[in-house]
C-alpha cells in the first residue's frame, strides 16, 4: 500500500509547479525581440565594415562614449584576421540566444584565402555580437570570431 502511495505522490510530482510572486520581474525579457531586423541590420552593417575594411562605416556603428575602438586598433585587427582566415566573402545570419538583458547574435561568416601552394583555402566562423540597450538603442558590448 505504501508502495503504491509513493508511485501516485511520484506521477503528480511534475504536475506541481511554482506560481511567481505578483511583480516578480522577468530578466530574460527583452526590449527587443528574437530576430529584430533592426538589430540583424546592425550585425550586417559591422560585417560588411569588416568586409570591406571600412573604419569610418565601422566606427558609426560600433564606437560608443566609453567603448571605443581607434583606426589603428581596427587595422591591425583586420590584417590579423585577413592573414589567419582571410578575407570575408559573405556571410548568413543564424540566431539570437537568450541571455538575459542583453542580444546575443550570431552570424556564419565565410572567408577565403591563398594556401601556402596558391590553393584556395575557404573556411566558415562564427561571429558573435552581443549588445545591450539603453534608452531603447542597441549598443555594441562585444563582438568576437568563434
Amino acid at each position: 500500500m505504501k508502495i503504491i502511495i509513493f508511485l501516485l505522490f511520484l506521477l503528480l510530482l511534475p504536475a506541481c509547479c511554482t506560481i511567481p510572486e505578483k511583480g516578480a520581474q522577468d530578466v530574460n525579457k527583452r526590449e527587443f525581440s528574437k530576430g529584430d531586423e533592426r538589430l540583424i541590420q546592425l550585425g550586417g552593417n559591422i560585417l560588411r565594415a569588416m568586409q570591406k575594411a571600412d573604419y569610418k562605416s565601422f566606427a558609426k556603428y560600433v564606437n560608443e562614449k566609453d567603448n571605443k575602438i581607434s583606426e589603428d586598433e581596427f587595422r591591425t585587427s583586420e590584417k590579423n584576421i585577413r592573414e589567419q582566415f582571410g578575407r570575408i566573402t559573405g556571410f548568413e545570419y543564424l540566431t539570437d540566444l537568450e541571455m538575459p538583458l542583453m542580444h546575443n547574435l550570431i552570424w556564419k561568416v565565410q572567408f577565403e584565402r591563398k594556401g601556402k601552394n596558391q590553393d584556395t583555402v575557404k573556411q566558415e566562423l562564427l561571429f558573435r555580437l552581443v549588445l545591450g540597450t539603453i534608452n531603447g538603442k542597441p549598443h555594441v558590448i562585444s563582438m568576437s570570431f568563434l
